[in-house]
């Protein structure tokens, strides 16, 4: 095994496998493409806001005291608990069920409940299902059930609905170009990765200068190819003959 390798002989090797290196690419990319268009199930996401709101607070001013912030504050990570609780999936499966909506284990339903820093008192909703109507049914019912909830928890307070629900028309995954892209990337990396390793393996010496080297002693020549026309081999004489008027051997 070679103990060291510089990168211009690195650029050599590598340029001399170019076109291994991009089949390589083209072949994986394809196989990346054709696992993300058609063996993913695509998912859809819909997505809701919610905010906490004062039930007693005057609709007519846009202004919030500090208390009204601080006890905000306290309230939106209990709600989102509340949320992400196994009795309230359960009234909403039920409330789903009630319209009609049934949901197949092959939905693959999720649900994220989740909050931001900058907006303290905001509740971010997303569902993610296999099927965009369900997603957005599921979503529109979460904003429509939630405010009767979670109004008992504390009273004079309630979660409202800030932005609806929407049925997605895209899907959330998988990311058929991006996946295409990566599979091109780990095609090159992998190709370029075992092109090197086998070069590094290999102990056997190609060049005259790599004999004196090596062993420490002179080079005294070589036994050409057989098959190599310009060296001095069996090809070489058929090709003189041919260009030198039957006369083989160097002229």
């Amino acid at each position: 095994m070679k103990d060291t390798i510089d990168l211009k002989t690195i650029a050599q090797i590598l340029l001399d496998k170019i076109v291994w290196i991009i089949v390589s690419a083209v072949v994986v990319g394809a196989l990346s493409y054709a696992y993300s268009a058609f063996l993913i199930t695509p998912t859809y996401t819909s997505f809701a806001k919610m905010h906490v709101q004062g039930m007693n607070n005057n609709m007519e001013s846009d202004s919030v005291s500090t208390g009204e912030v601080s006890i905000r504050l306290r309230i939106v990570p209990v709600y989102k608990e509340k949320l992400n609780s196994n009795d309230y999936r359960a009234s909403l499966y039920k409330a789903l069920l009630e319209d009609g909506v049934e949901i197949p284990a092959s939905a693959a339903v999720k649900i994220n409940v989740s909050t931001n820093q900058e907006v303290t008192d905001v509740l971010y909703i997303s569902v993610n299902t296999t099927d965009p109507e369900l997603s957005y049914l599921i979503c529109n019912k979460i904003t429509e059930i939630t405010p009767d909830i979670v109004a008992p928890m504390y009273i004079g307070y309630t979660l409202a609905k800030l932005d609806s629900a929407r049925m997605p028309v895209t899907p959330a995954s998988p990311d058929v170009r991006t996946n295409t892209i990566l599979g091109v990337l780990i095609g090159i990396v992998l190709s370029c990765g075992i092109i090197i390793l086998i070069y590094l393996l290999d102990n056997t010496i190609k060049e005259s200068d790599r004999v004196t080297e090596t062993t420490k002693l002179r080079f005294m020549g070589e036994i050409p190819d057989m098959n190599d026309t310009f060296k001095g081999g069996y090809t070489y004489y058929k090709y003189s003959e041919h260009v030198f008027d039957g006369k083989g051997g160097r002229q």
